[in-house]
């Protein structure tokens, strides 16, 4: 699983964070439309408590700009 981390001056301004502690993004289309999407942005520990009892060997990379993860389905 690869995803892009939030970084600032670089990634699109969270617009706001909800209730459960969700981030929101306001997207603009070229039809110039504007949609507001769930973007969220884990960090090691939200990933492997995700996983935990669900997948095992697990290794977590992070760049500059994007993180990764890499696992086998099933619990140790």
């Amino acid at each position: 699983m690869l995803d892009n981390l939030y970084v600032h001056g670089h990634s699109t301004p969270i617009s706001r964070i909800d209730d459960e502690g969700n981030s929101w993004q306001q997207r603009a289309l070229s039809d110039a439309s504007s949609w507001e999407v769930l973007k969220n942005f884990p960090t090691e520990e939200e990933m492997r408590h995700v996983l935990a009892g669900l997948a095992s060997s697990i290794e977590w990379r992070c760049w500059s700009f994007y993180w990764a993860v890499r696992y086998r389905v099933g619990a140790a």
